[in-house]
């Protein structure tokens, strides 16, 4: 798994190219829909490129809780830390 730093900056190049936009893998509080402009099927994209990667799963009842950068890595280190126990 990568150090917190290199997903954090993986996530914020992916999110990058997805939203079209600039994301700063330092702001945890940036909100996707509020800062970024996200819609829904953004975040489905974003949440489905996680899964790949880091061969994770999100559920649809967790989704909703992904509201800022921070949150979805949180949630990427905590669901890789599940599998490594």
């Amino acid at each position: 798994m990568p150090d917190s730093e290199q997903l954090r900056n993986e996530l914020a190049e992916w999110i990058s190219e997805i939203l079209l936009v600039q994301v700063d893998p330092a702001r945890d509080d940036a909100a996707f829909v509020a800062d970024y402009g996200a819609d829904s099927m953004d975040i489905v994209d974003i949440v489905e490129k996680v899964e790949k990667k880091y061969a994770v799963t999100i559920r649809n009842d967790e989704v909703g809780s992904v509201r800022t950068f921070g949150d979805l890595s949180k949630m990427i280190f905590r669901k890789k830390g599940e599998r490594h126990s």
